[in-house]
């Protein structure tokens, strides 16, 4: 059983406290959420590609978003989550490669899957340090609730 089989929603878990930054994660949920259902509905290449590069373009956009705040709050561990971005935008990239080359116009489950465990834990984890440090100064200490 594939994970995505349940469709990924946004929950109070994936809430990091920084309300222009969680409107994006909800945006790029529902984007990742539309391009699986396309795929599951057997729609045409031709509309699952014009899903997978809004998804595409809004991950690019909200990375780029992320990283102008990482400046705008003097995010000390700025390079180590730029670097986290890089290597899945290489990933994503490869991914759409694939499936534009491909004739089958599916997405293995495999690709929504590591979608769903990529952006699940880097929300969870990784954008979790940035907004503690931004709302108590220290990504170590949650803020106060």
């Amino acid at each position: 059983m594939t994970l995505i089989q349940e469709e990924l929603k946004w929950t109070k878990d994936l809430d990091i406290g920084v309300k222009s930054m969680d409107k994006e994660h909800l945006e790029l949920i529902t984007r990742m959420s539309n391009l699986h259902r396309l795929n599951k509905m057997l729609k045409s290449k031709e509309e699952m590609t014009i899903a997978f590069n809004s998804l595409v373009s809004y991950t690019e956009d909200h990375f780029k978003e992320e990283e102008d705040f990482f400046k705008e709050i003097d995010y000390p561990d700025a390079e180590n989550h730029k670097k986290l971005h890089t290597n899945l935008l290489k990933k994503i990239h490869a991914y759409r490669d694939e499936f534009s080359k491909g004739v089958t116009g599916r997405i293995p489950s495999s690709v929504f899957d590591f979608f769903k465990m990529w952006l699940i834990s880097h929300i969870m984890v990784e954008d979790k340090k940035y907004a503690r440090y931004y709302l108590t100064g220290d990504e170590k200490t949650p803020p106060a609730e």
